[in-house]
């Protein structure tokens, strides 16, 4: 995995944490506190928005790529659920095959059986 993408990780990590939204949060309320209890060190809050502004062009990003890898294990667990039930659809016309007076060769029953018997050893 490349830099950048283990520390957008770790970013999203503590980001979407409970500490990092207590962090954002305490953080927040004390620079809104100092600016009420001190208002000449920022009188229009220039520098609060400043720094908010900068945090927010961070977070956002980080929060698509958040939203796109969540999106990509979605996707990769929908084909997995969707090969299962292949593989379920499969092993019951195996099965059909194997039990149901299906007329096949001995060596067609032979090599069904064996697919039958792998498939289910990979379950």
């Amino acid at each position: 995995m490349l830099l950048h993408h283990k520390a957008l990780a770790r970013f999203t990590e503590w980001f979407g944490s409970g500490g990092g939204v207590i962090q954002t949060f305490a953080v927040t309320v004390l620079v809104v506190v100092l600016e009420l209890a001190f208002p000449r060190v920022d009188p229009h809050g220039f520098w609060l928005l400043f720094w908010m502004t900068i945090y927010s062009a961070v977070t956002q990003p980080a929060l698509a790529y958040s939203g796109k890898s969540q999106q990509l294990l979605h996707e990769v667990l929908k084909n997995q659920g969707d090969m299962l039930h292949n593989q379920a659809d499969i092993l019951e016309r195996i099965e059909h095959m194997l039990n149901k007076d299906t007329v096949i060769d001995r060596k067609t029953y032979n090599l069904v059986r064996q697919i039958r018997d792998n498939m289910s050893t990979d379950v």
